[in-house]
Parts: C-alpha cells; structure tokens; sequence
C-alpha cells in the first residue's frame, strides 16, 4: 500500500494570502491541526495550529508574518510504514503527497490510518492471533513459518514490536488462517516458546490489533 492509493484529495489547503482566522476557521471545519500551504501547485510547507497561535496577528496574511513552516511530505511511490513513521515523528494529523514534479497532490490523513493498517493486518479475515515473546536474538521467521506449517496453517500476517521496558525482547503477534490454534501452541511450547497471548474470538481480535497498532505507533515515533 503506496501513497497514491491512500491520498485525500478534498482535504482543503491555504495560501500565503490567507490570515490566521481563516487559518484556524478552515483547521477545525476539516478536524485537522495541521493544513498544506500550496502556491499553485508547489508546496510550500505545513501550517500547524500551534505555529497560528504563537501568531502576533491573526488577521495579518501568511505572507506577512514569520510563519515557522515544517516540511515533512512523502512522494506517491513510498509505503504506508514510511507515511506512518513521518506522521507520528512529526505528530501530524495530514502528511502531504508529491508528484514527480514536487507538484501537491493531496493528502494522506492521520485518522485514516488504523483503517489502513487493519486491511494489511488482514483483520477482517477469519483466524486465531498468538503472541509470543522472546529475545531477538532468538527471532526465526523460518523457524515460525515452519511450525505454523506442519500444523496445516498459514501465517495471514506477522509483525514484531519491542518491548518498552527492555529493547532487547520482542513480541511477534501472529495472525494464522484457522481458528482452533492448540497444535501450533503445543508445538511452540515443545520448541521453548514463550506464549504471551491467544486471541480467537473476533471482538477480541480487533480490540488487539488495535493494542498492537497503538504500540507500532508508538515504536515509529522516534
């Protein structure tokens, strides 16, 4: 999943000649903090309601004032993790898209995100989630694919955090296609593996693929 295929493109933009009041008016119409300054098709920088309410004059246009633009922007080929490492490092509610030309395209919004992330988590296809623990130095994904396999399952999706309290531990939440997981675990426990959780039952699936997107969140923000 690419820019491109994640951009809004109603999102509404200001211009130089535009004051702080519209500004902010504009801001809290589309439920944003943040909103792109374009110039015909350039993009100039990304106007935060923090930057608007440090201004002197609200009613003074952009242009006169010493505006404190950032600018963060992705192009439309680069994935949903480097948008979402972008987003969070800068706390922003819309990251900017550009075109080849560096021409604005539209925008990727923040609250869209966990939507997106839950179609690439596959969370809305059928299957059980184990979570296990274990030191990176003991991360296998081929030894995991190959449990997960002799017991006639396929992995829907994996993914690894780490642990906010010792870096050097890692929690690999896995997704697999069928629903009654207790050979895989009677495997897992055979080879030392550490199980943190079991989820099988869908309300509680998507309450931890939150928890998990939460703490991958939190993980990009460096």
């Amino acid at each position: 999943m690419i820019a491109k295929d994640l951009l809004e493109v109603d999102i509404p933009t200001l211009s130089e000649v535009d004051n702080g009041l519209k500004a902010l008016s504009v801001m809290e119409s589309a439920g944003v903090t943040d909103l792109p300054v374009i110039q015909g098709e350039n993009y100039i920088g990304l106007l935060s309601e923090n930057a608007l309410l440090e201004m002197a004059d609200l009613e003074k246009p952009l242009e006169d004032c010493r505006i404190h633009y950032l600018r963060p922007h992705v192009h439309k080929d680069q994935h949903l993790f480097e948008i979402l490492g972008l987003m969070f490092r800068f706390k922003l509610t819309v990251l900017p898209v550009l075109g080849d030309e560096h021409q604005y395209l539209g925008c990727v919004l923040r609250s869209r995100m966990l939507e997106h992330f839950c179609d690439l988590a596959t969370v809305k296809d059928p299957g059980a989630i184990i979570v296990l623990e274990m030191r990176d130095s003991d991360y296998s994904i081929s030894e995991i694919s190959q449990i997960i396999e002799s017991n006639n399952a396929r992995i829907l999706t994996l993914f690894v955090t780490k642990s906010y309290s010792d870096e050097t531990i890692l929690w690999v939440t896995i997704k697999v296609n069928i629903m009654d997981v207790s050979s895989i675990v009677a495997t897992f426990e055979r080879y030392t593996y550490k199980i943190k959780g079991i989820f099988n039952d869908d309300s509680r699936v998507n309450d931890l693929y939150h928890d998990r997107f939460e703490e991958f969140m939190k993980y990009l923000d460096f």
